[in-house]
């Protein structure tokens, strides 16, 4: 960690705040400032692990299909800068990883269906955490998540999602709802990219980071070249919109079936 990042956020910083509990099993900092993505007005993502974590007024709870159902978060600004701080009890980070130790039975095709986007955050940000106390938690659980499955389950998600909308743009073709095509076709190349990102280990549910996953996971299947082509649909005027759908619907579904999932 910086030297500056470690002047804004610490145990004694926190705890000066009012945002430590008595009592707690770890605290790692995480999100965009950790991977130096982080602008001028980034927050800084802290996640305390623990049984009793801080009550009052301006605690919000977010939901999760865990048992507890909550995790309650709150903001504080000890050196000017927002931290966001949220408290995770043991038993939902061990809930959640049991949830994603393999791909469901049933197929891909359930895979990430009960997952919330704040459960795949939490791993995401155990994945590339540094840790503010008790760095062998935050190891072993980070192992757990490079151990679990997932990468497989994000993957076969998005691509099913992707999978639908691309039927969707070529009924829409068909139809001659072209316009609505296109703007399916697009939803569709995102969902396969953030796929493809999710089996090269980048598991951030945030859309607005995408390009810079692609620049650092740097796939084989897809070069940044066309990929930012297409995203920012810059043949779209040349082609005409049934031409474009039909080569960004195609293109797509070659690359779905050139991963190997699980």
């Amino acid at each position: 960690m910086t030297t500056a990042l470690a002047a804004e956020v610490s145990v004694e910083s926190l705890a000066t705040s009012g945002a430590l509990p008595a009592e707690y099993e770890a605290i790692f900092v995480s999100g965009s400032v950790i991977e130096g993505w982080g602008h001028a007005n980034s927050d800084l993502d802290v996640y305390v692990i623990t049984d009793h974590p801080v009550a009052g007024e301006r605690v919000t709870f977010e939901y999760v299909r865990l048992d507890p159902t909550d995790v309650p978060s709150l903001s504080v600004y000890p050196s000017g800068r927002r931290i966001d701080v949220e408290y995770w009890r043991p038993s939902q980070i061990d809930q959640l990883l049991a949830k994603v130790a393999e791909l469901p039975q049933l197929g891909a095709q359930s895979a990430g269906s009960d997952l919330e986007w704040l459960e795949i955050a939490i791993l995401d940000r155990i994945s590339v955490g540094r840790a503010l106390e008790n760095k062998p938690w935050l190891e072993e659980a980070k192992k757990r998540v490079r151990e679990s499955a997932i990468r497989a389950i994000l993957t076969s998600h998005k691509f099913n999602l992707a999978d639908s909308l691309f039927n969707d743009a070529s009924g829409l073709l068909s139809s001659g709802d072209l316009e609505s095509a296109v703007l399916a076709a697009r939803r569709g190349f995102d969902l396969t990219i953030d796929g493809l990102l999710a089996a090269c280990g980048e598991l951030a549910p945030s859309h607005k980071w995408r390009a810079r996953k692609m620049r650092r996971a740097q796939p084989a299947e897809l070069g940044w070249e066309e990929f930012w082509r297409i995203a920012v649909m810059a043949d779209l005027a040349a082609l005409g919109e049934r031409r474009w759908v039909t080569m960004v619907v195609t293109r797509c579904q070659t690359l779905i079936g050139s991963v190997e999932i699980g």
